[in-house]
């Protein structure tokens, strides 16, 4: 840990030849190593959001219903997945209902972890394909984000967030492991309150990191017994990962969805 001696000023403009030691704050080093992962935080979030204030969209009215119970916290499940239809826009079904999702966790003024998947990544390479390359910067994502929650003066004394243990994490896929450790040692230290929301996870993973994802959705799935909780995922189309690790009353189906440009709203249908 960097220290560093400063003089203490005396009363009468003088300096004391007494040296105190400053130490940085735990929160600010571990936001130090996290911004090394920048370069992986691919999202397509401000493009959805852009698109998002052009579009109007209709979705069912038990959709909204759902999501606005998740973000009051009148709803008893605390984990929930939304599944719209497959689509190839620019702005699809899952996207719509993921921003809407964070816009109403920002207005009730709740910690919030957003990450918006992608079908392709500018670090992808031979040797990591995209899907693969989904589920890094997924959870560097989540790693950068969880840092800038940290209590600012709270002593952080875990070996799980050293700075050996931040340079394991690069764009090979044998980081993920050590991603997952990093991610469970920070939700150790996270606020009492945090909501999720993760779109787009039917582009992430395969034979190789599926097990790893269901690692991730458990791990998250297990902090409703530390804290108030609440994860929502929105999809376009099916995912194997959710399809494995969230339970059938969990289940949202959107796929009745009807977009529109104007007009009126079909009844039981919510313009957003």
């Amino acid at each position: 840990m960097p220290k560093y001696k400063a003089l203490v000023e005396l009363p009468n403009g003088g300096e004391s030849t007494n040296l105190t030691e400053w130490t940085t704050p735990d929160c600010q080093r571990i936001q130090q190593y996290a911004e090394a992962l920048r370069i992986y935080l691919e999202s397509d979030a401000e493009l959805h959001r852009s698109e998002f204030y052009r579009q109007q969209t209709i979705f069912p009215e038990e959709v909204y219903t759902r999501l606005r119970q998740w973000v009051d916290g009148t709803s008893s499940r605390r984990m929930m997945w939304i599944e719209g239809p497959y689509s190839p826009g620019v702005l699809t079904l899952s996207n719509h209902i993921g921003v809407a999702a964070v816009d109403q966790v920002m207005d009730a003024q709740l910690p919030c972890i957003a990450h918006f998947c992608k079908s392709q990544y500018s670090f992808a390479s031979e040797s990591l394909s995209h899907r693969d390359a989904a589920v890094l910067s997924l959870f560097y994502s989540v790693i950068h984000q969880l840092a800038y929650l940290l209590p600012i003066q709270a002593p952080i004394a875990d070996r799980r967030l050293d700075p050996q243990e931040f340079a394991k994490l690069d764009e090979k896929l044998k980081s993920v492991p050590a991603a997952l450790n990093i991610i469970e040692a920070l939700l150790e230290h996270a606020p009492p309150t945090i909501a999720w929301v993760i779109d787009g996870l039917q582009y992430a993973g395969d034979l190789s990191t599926n097990q790893l994802l269901l690692d991730f959705v458990e791990l998250l799935r297990g902090q409703e017994r530390k804290r108030i909780w609440k994860v929502v995922f929105t999809t376009g189309g099916r995912s194997q990962v959710l399809d494995r690790g969230i339970r059938p009353w969990e289940r949202v189906d959107a796929s009745g969805m009807v977009q529109a440009r104007g007009g009126r709203a079909h009844p039981g249908g919510v313009f957003m």
